[in-house]
């Protein structure tokens, strides 16, 4: 995304917000079926079919994800969007 974007130009993520990643839920009505490996990585069925993996970030691994990229300029914060709880990042090029 940075490599793309204009010059002070910004990106605006959100994704979900949860303090603990729970290691196995299960929705039998939506058939869907989700578990933890490792420490934040979720794997799940939806109607038996296998998702990709996805990583639960929380404020302390985005912080980590912007030294590494060595991204200056962001911003890291808890919101209501779209009615529930979301972690947003928002970071610029400069």
């Amino acid at each position: 995304m940075l490599r793309i974007l204009s010059y002070n130009g910004f990106v605006f993520i959100e994704m979900p917000y949860t303090k603990k990643v729970s290691s196995y839920v299960r929705d039998v009505k939506r058939r869907i079926e989700l578990r933890k490996i490792g420490n934040r990585i979720n794997v799940g069925k939806i109607s038996g079919v296998e998702s990709m993996p996805s990583y639960a970030h929380n404020k302390t691994t985005l912080l980590n994800l912007m030294k590494k990229t060595k991204i200056k300029k962001f911003k890291i914060y808890l919101d209501n969007f779209g009615g529930r709880k979301r972690l947003l990042l928002r970071f610029w090029k400069t």
